[in-house]
């Protein structure tokens, strides 16, 4: 997979980012709402909200019911990584 390039403006994204003080952060009732009225506009059955960091991917709001099976699901993601790098 090609990997993409970083952007000319990567530096003062992350630092807008960073000053909001939203990453490991507990769940917010504004980002809920966001989450919510995104799944009504289109009509999906699952929306959420994650923000991107210079390392990582923080999920923001999701529903209560998806944020459950990703609980129950780390051991099994662990279990599906492990034996990807195990076949390489």
């Amino acid at each position: 997979m090609i990997q993409p390039g970083i952007p000319q403006n990567e530096a003062l994204r992350l630092a807008a980012l960073k000053s909001l003080n939203v990453l490991d952060s507990p769940a917010e009732e504004r980002f809920d709402r966001v989450t919510r009225m995104a799944k009504r506009m289109f009509r999906v059955p699952i929306a959420l909200v994650s923000i991107v960091d210079g390392d990582r991917q923080w999920c923001k709001s999701m529903p209560q019911e998806v944020d459950a099976l990703l609980a129950a699901g780390d051991a099994q993601m662990y279990a599906i990584k492990a034996a990807k790098k195990q076949r390489h």
